[in-house]
């Protein structure tokens, strides 16, 4: 449940507070910044259709380890003091990586807690997502007016560490890593 938790966390928080860090850390104007923020979202559209092309061939949990690994680099480079382009790039990238993770989460669980429970459990999962992109996108602006939005790309990065962990401990609690 909470990599449900901290994948609809970070999603939301980026989708809120991006443009804003674009504004206060990288001094990009305002307008500008809303139109890259919006980008997210047209990264997220771009991986899912380029995933959901691959999930012919390729197994959930590495389409999942992937996007991991992808919206990681994007937020690494966004937390790096390099050029515009590469901060757009970095945010593109952050929204690539997040497209797989959610449905492919979802489509799992059936394999993973069996057929007779995935209802129940698809409930509870979007119960944690939703309290995830409730709660956190508040406080990450409140934490962000205390202390600057410099700290979003960290905050990303680490929404992405305890997904991580969740799925992990997920798979060994369930055998689903032995199974897939």
């Amino acid at each position: 449940m909470l990599s449900f938790f901290f994948y609809c966390a970070g999603e939301t928080t980026t989708g809120l507070w991006a443009a804003t860090y674009f504004v206060s850390v990288r001094g990009i104007e305002p307008s500008v910044a809303a139109g890259w923020g919006s980008l997210f979202f047209f990264g997220i559209m771009g991986g899912r259709m380029i995933s959901g092309l691959l999930a012919m061939r390729v197994k959930e949990k590495t389409l999942v380890r992937w996007g991991i690994g992808i919206a990681a680099l994007g937020a690494v480079v966004l937390a790096l003091p390099l050029p515009r382009a590469f901060q757009l790039a970095g945010l593109l990238l952050y929204g690539f990586g997040c497209a797989p993770i959610f449905p492919n989460l979802i489509h799992i669980t059936p394999r993973r807690f069996g057929k007779a429970s995935s209802q129940a459990v698809i409930g509870l999962q979007m119960a944690a997502a939703y309290v995830g992109s409730t709660l956190m996108p508040p406080i990450v602006g409140w934490v962000g007016q205390k202390a600057g939005f410099a700290l979003l790309p960290y905050y990303l990065v680490a929404c992405l560490l305890a997904l991580s962990v969740g799925i992990s401990v997920c798979n060994r609690k369930t055998g689903f890593e032995t199974r897939a």
